[in-house]
């Protein structure tokens, strides 16, 4: 069976010290997307392809219903729009929801797509999936991507600020590992500048370790990019990824682009993969 990766146009958070082991998982159930002896079929393509550490065949959804979407928020008082699609707000909106994952395996930092080719425009959903050339129908998830572009609308400059939510999470029924100790963020924030040059900023972040004191190496074990063998920045909260704050000028415009994956090199993805796990995020703007 031929596989070809393809790109398709949130124990629990931080404080594990003081958190109870995870309860017992059994294992997952993705009935409403793929029957269950498509989803056998699926679980022997993942094993063999399996490289390190533990892989992941459960629904991970990334907000809304746990339906495997992403949504992103401004306050409608405020002087910002976004748009999904480009840069030149064509479709304004205080409003934006991706596509999430409804099936996903864990993916390595390093083969992540590179900063200049999925931190551009055009924006909008970017996941990464590995396919089955024999059975396409059968696609699973690797990475979850999305951009999207803020402008300040107001006369004035703008300060604004952004928070990235746990809103809902399980570990699942079978034992494993955590979605939530396992789970890598990756949020480029850059403002677009009017020469057409591109910068693509970013920060990683991760649940602390489980000694709850030391931050978690992106990928430590077969990271080989600089931003791969690096410590993540650790989540803000248990119920917080990240908390950061902008400022636009009049008619200033930024580009966003949140990359969500499962690292295998975790040293706490082993066992098992859950079953029926899942997290759920927002990300929510207001002005200051």
């Amino acid at each position: 069976m031929g596989l070809t990766p393809t790109t398709d146009p949130k124990k629990g958070p931080a404080g594990k010290d003081s958190k109870a082991a995870p309860r017992a998982y059994r294992t997952i159930s993705n009935e409403r997307f793929v029957r269950r002896r498509k989803q056998k079929r699926v679980a022997l393509v993942i094993l063999s392809i399996a490289a390190t550490g533990c892989f992941v065949l459960g629904m991970v959804a990334f907000l809304g219903n746990f339906s495997g979407q992403f949504t992103v928020k401004i306050d409608p008082s405020a002087n910002l729009t976004m748009d999904a699609d480009n840069d030149s707000f064509d479709t304004k909106t205080s409003y934006l929801k991706a596509t999430g994952l409804e099936a996903a395996t864990t993916y390595l930092a390093d083969s992540l797509p590179e900063a200049d080719v999925i931190d551009t425009t055009p924006g909008g959903s970017k996941n990464g999936y590995l396919v089955s050339e024999n059975h396409p129908e059968q696609r699973i998830g690797q990475y979850m991507a999305y951009t999207f572009f803020v402008r300040n609308v107001d006369e004035e400059a703008t300060a604004f600020s952004m928070r990235l939510n746990i809103d809902s999470y399980s570990n699942g029924v079978n034992g494993t590992c955590s979605l939530i100790d396992i789970l890598r963020v990756r949020l480029f924030a850059n403002s677009i500048k009017g020469d057409g040059t591109e910068t693509h900023d970013f920060a990683t972040y991760a649940n602390i370790s489980a000694d709850g004191v030391t931050p978690e190496i992106v990928s430590p074990i077969t990271g080989t990019k600089a931003e791969n063998m690096a410590p993540a920045t650790p989540f803000v909260g248990e119920k917080t990824v990240a908390e950061e704050e902008y400022t636009l000028d009049s008619i200033e415009d930024m580009r966003f682009t949140i990359i969500l994956w499962l690292e295998p090199d975790d040293p706490e993805c082993h066992g098992r993969a859950p079953e029926d796990a899942y997290v759920s995020f927002s990300m929510n703007f207001a002005v200051l």
